[in-house]
């Protein structure tokens, strides 16, 4: 494969900020790397925060990009055991840094719902590809 075909919607934006930012290099392969192979989702999310708590404003275009693919691709799914309870969508909007997201996510899930399991646990998953009707 190629590597145009391989490239990713993701891919302008995070070249940008690794043209101003190329301390992030790490972060910007890990997120690259975990987008394009689907997996471990919470590391395209760490990432997300770090470019958030790192950049100027001047590139909110790129954070936009990363933020809207993130809502699209990734949610968050509460479980209790092996039983699926519910999917949240990725919404990171007034939150400065991943602690204080999964807090206000923890806070959601313990004030806003009545689960009965005393034990909740709660992951960043993709998205389960839409079945499109032909």
């Amino acid at each position: 494969m190629g590597y145009l075909s391989a490239m990713l919607p993701i891919d302008p934006a995070l070249a940008r900020i690794c043209q101003h930012c190329p301390y992030l290099a790490d972060e910007i392969l890990e997120f690259r790397s975990c987008a394009q192979a689907q997996c471990n989702p919470g590391r395209c999310v760490r990432a997300f925060f770090a470019f958030r708590e790192s950049l100027d404003l001047e590139y909110s275009p790129e954070l936009e990009t990363l933020r809207s693919w993130l809502q699209s691709s990734v949610v968050i799914e509460a479980k209790a055991g092996e039983q699926p309870l519910e999917q949240l969508d990725f919404s990171p909007e007034d939150q400065p840094d991943l602690e204080s997201y999964c807090h206000s996510v923890m806070q959601l899930m313990a004030h806003d719902r009545t689960y009965q399991h005393p034990e909740i646990q709660l992951a960043f998953r993709y998205r389960e590809p839409e079945l499109v009707a032909a």
